[in-house]
């Protein structure tokens, strides 16, 4: 799970460079779907404080209900 974080971490510092726009849409689907399941794996372990910014993260990303 660990080499997953990492992976999405490099790939939203790649979003700063001027990419198409079809990558933007994936990260968004790729970083929430690693920040729900990073908050489940919190929320089971009792980090309650992680799960709940965890959350908030996937509701931010989501890319069905986009802010």
């Amino acid at each position: 799970m660990e080499q997953i974080k990492k992976i999405t971490a490099g790939l939203l510092l790649l979003a700063v460079l001027p990419l198409p726009y079809a990558y933007y849409p994936l990260l968004r689907i790729v970083v929430s779907i690693v920040a729900g399941i990073s908050a489940w794996h919190s929320f089971k372990e009792g980090q309650t404080g992680w799960a709940f910014g965890l959350a908030i993260m996937v509701l931010l990303w989501n890319p069905i209900f986009p802010f």
